[in-house]
């Protein structure tokens, strides 16, 4: 149900029993949540671009992951001599957010409620803007503390796809040497895959999502498209800034998640000091650091 209020257009979702607002111009609008910052629709000529977010095979569309992406060992880190407790991904996916804009093309959501499992004086921002087909993501996090902080950010967006996977490909931006990093119960295994690839070309299949999450670490390319010849959208993802990406679906369910991330998945049994956590980022006492990602829709 649409309404109005304050200026604002927000659009009562039943799945989230929350209000989301809008942005939009001639070719995109995009529905997004204060409850994780996570937008629920991106629809454009094709119709809705994200997965649905079916609670039966995953109720997710795109969640947003602060200040860790992926597991952590027993579900703990340890920081200054203690230990904390956080699920996979984080806590932001869960938190509501503040709306700090809202315009035509644009909006920015504000979390810094304090956490008892994150020891930080943190603020977390997230900004949507709209150029014509492109939906401009920006993660902006800042130290307002007057020590150290640690951080990490990744995307997940879920994009819906037709047909059976195999009708599918990524095409990267340059020529690769595809190898992956395998997974064990959301952290690296040790183990490597070598993909044949069609000079910038990998075929999707459902085999590839086995072991749960493609993981590429070592990616020239600074951005990829998911395309068919047998359907006419597709989407290109850019992550410059962001040195690592991650592929996953559900075992038959009809999307695909693109996510680039700043932090590659824990190495299985890793035990070492959140300041010691591979791709964590420093920030000191009163910096802030952004990351951008770009999806552009075709």
């Amino acid at each position: 149900m649409r309404k109005q209020w304050n200026g604002h257009t927000y659009l009562t979702t039943e799945g989230d029993n929350m209000e989301a607002i809008i942005i939009q111009n001639d070719q995109l609008q995009v529905t997004i949540s204060p409850l994780g910052a996570q937008m629920l629709r991106i629809v454009d000529a094709h119709g809705d671009r994200l997965w649905g977010g079916d609670p039966d095979i995953w109720g997710s569309h795109a969640p947003v992951l602060f200040p860790v992406a992926g597991a952590l060992t027993n579900n703990q880190y340890h920081y200054d001599g203690k230990t904390y407790t956080m699920g996979r991904h984080g806590f932001a996916r869960t938190s509501l957010f503040t709306i700090t804009e809202h315009t035509q093309k644009a909006a920015s959501f504000l979390l810094d409620t304090p956490q008892d499992n994150y020891p930080f004086d943190y603020a977390f921002l997230v900004h949507y803007r709209l150029d014509a087909n492109r939906v401009v993501v920006t993660y902006e996090m800042a130290n307002n503390g007057t020590g150290p902080m640690y951080a990490s950010v990744g995307a997940h967006e879920a994009y819906a796809i037709q047909g059976e996977l195999s009708d599918w490909q990524l095409v990267f931006d340059m020529h690769e040497r595809i190898e992956t990093r395998e997974m064990v119960n959301g952290q690296l295994s040790g183990a490597r895959k070598l993909y044949a690839v069609h000079d910038d070309t990998l075929p999707m299949n459902e085999d590839m999502f086995y072991c749960d999450t493609m993981v590429f670490a070592d990616l020239h390319s600074r951005g990829v498209t998911l395309r068919s010849d047998h359907h006419p959208a597709s989407v290109h993802v850019s992550f410059d800034g962001m040195d690592y990406l991650m592929i996953w679906k559900k075992p038959g369910a009809p999307f695909l998640c693109i996510e680039p991330w700043c932090n590659p998945p824990e190495p299985v049994g890793f035990r070492g000091d959140l300041t010691q956590k591979p791709g964590i980022i420093h920030i000191p006492a009163g910096d802030r650091v952004q990351k951008t990602h770009v999806i552009t829709l075709r």
